[in-house]
């Protein structure tokens, strides 16, 4: 009995050792040095969740892992900072943030009487002779109904009804993305759909054409992998093109239907044109002010507000009476404003300064406020040299045709002002306004574009 005594103890350590062997499970460290998290060891497959708080005043932050296998999902939270995640692969990850001034001030940015001189332009190219989509090395889109059309990797083309935006409406709109998620769940029946939008840095141009017509051009340069091009013929608005980018679309990667997720896209359009010729983008500006309007109007979020205008603007006037009508909520808490422009040139834009609706006429836009007062030239400080760039090739070209439009937007790009090959202008849009035609190109390559005609 004594024995058996002396033995247990050192039974019930093997025991142990044996279950802890049995039940343990390789890990590997996620080096976040500046970040906030519960833990840094992770098994593979394993959900990771990091914040980042150290925010500073009029800082603009990026963030990355140094393994290009690992994919970074972002977000903001007020509370929480930023708030990044990832799954756990078979190796180590080590997670880095990048920081620089958004909030610069150029002197110079309105004084458009300078020698251009210094600012990239692109090398003009000669005019082909009667439009044609081959002469803008575009191919036609199969503008068919049905499921997402798949014209090359991330990036797709769909054509849509009614997708329920006047019973939005009637519902008194929406003041924040959780609310406008609440209706779009209810609609698609998709409870953990999630939106996400993105930084929006972008360029804009209003041009004349030497018959009479108009174009409106627009860059976006922010990063994103999924884009959709966007054909909507609501029954009680007007049909129009638009540009999505459909990284928000969370649930899409998980049987969301391509259906579902053109619907859920009609809401979220970053730039447009409908039939009438309007025009339109939302840019954002580097500024910690915020857009939070409140009156006893209906409310309207970013991207709901450009649905609106695609839907029932015809001309720039008609354009502002409706923005007028909403009180306006920055998605994200994001400072934007918003370009736009009808067929017969009425470019402006329309920019909201101490949570008031300000217009000023421009035919560029980029990323910085235009209004006249304290905000004035305040944003990215790459913004005004892009400005710069589309002023001074405006002032050469007092009208332009399509082809000398896209080599202004060329000069506009991202590849012009920053050496490294990933960033680009993630997609370019030539709108003509009086053809009712659109032109796509994604990440500058202007020798593979896509077209289609507004029907």
């Amino acid at each position: 009995m004594k024995r058996i005594n002396r033995l247990a103890p050192v039974l019930c350590v093997l025991l142990i050792l044996l279950l802890t062997a049995c039940s343990s499970k390789e890990t590997y460290r996620v080096n976040c040095e500046g970040f906030n998290a519960k833990k840094t060891e992770y098994a593979p497959g394993e959900k990771v969740t990091v914040y980042y708080d150290t925010i500073g005043t009029d800082t603009d932050y990026s963030f990355r892992a140094e393994e290009s296998d690992v994919q970074l999902e972002q977000h903001y939270d007020q509370t929480k900072g930023y708030i990044l995640s990832f799954t756990m692969p078979e190796h180590d990850v080590t997670l880095i943030v990048e920081s620089y001034n958004s909030m610069m001030m150029d002197p110079d940015a309105h004084d458009f009487t300078e020698d251009p001189g210094n600012t990239p332009e692109a090398e003009p190219q000669p005019d082909p002779g009667p439009g044609t989509v081959e002469d803008l090395y575009a191919e036609s889109i199969d503008q068919k109904d049905g499921p997402i059309t798949k014209l090359e990797t991330n990036l797709g083309y769909a054509k849509v009804g009614d997708c329920g935006f006047s019973a939005f409406l009637a519902g008194g709109g929406a003041s924040s993305d959780q609310e406008v998620l609440a209706f779009l769940t209810s609609m698609l029946n998709a409870p953990e759909l999630k939106f996400e939008l993105p930084g929006i840095g972008c360029s804009t141009l209003s041009a004349a054409s030497p018959d009479g017509g108009h174009f409106f051009g627009r860059n976006f340069d922010w990063s994103c992998r999924e884009v959709l091009l966007l054909e909507a013929h609501p029954s009680d608005g007007y049909a129009s093109f638009s540009t999505v980018n459909v990284d928000f679309i969370k649930e899409s990667a998980s049987g969301l239907s391509d259906e579902a997720v053109a619907m859920a896209a009609y809401y979220a359009p970053l730039d447009g044109m409908n039939e009438k010729g309007l025009a339109v983008s939302v840019n954002m500006i580097s500024d910690s002010a915020r857009i939070a309007q409140k009156s006893d109007r209906p409310d309207l979020t970013t991207t709901t507000a450009l649905r609106l205008l695609l839907d029932r603007a015809a001309t720039t006037e008609e354009a502002l009476d409706l923005l007028a009508s909403y009180d306006l909520h920055g998605s994200y808490d994001m400072m934007v404003h918003f370009a736009v422009a009808d067929a017969e040139g009425n470019a402006v834009a329309v920019e909201y300064v101490d949570q008031k609706m300000t217009v000023t006429e421009t035919q560029v836009l980029t990323n910085f406020y235009v209004s006249e007062g304290d905000k004035l030239g305040i944003g990215a400080q790459q913004s005004h040299e892009r400005f710069k760039v589309l002023e001074a090739f405006l002032e050469a070209h007092p009208t332009m045709n399509i082809y000398e439009l896209r080599d202004a937007m060329k000069a506009a790009g991202e590849a012009n002002f920053d050496p490294d090959p990933n960033e680009r202008t993630e997609w370019t849009v030539l709108y003509d306004q009086t053809a009712l035609t659109a032109t796509w190109y994604r990440r500058e390559n202007f020798e593979k574009g896509w077209n289609g005609i507004l029907k």
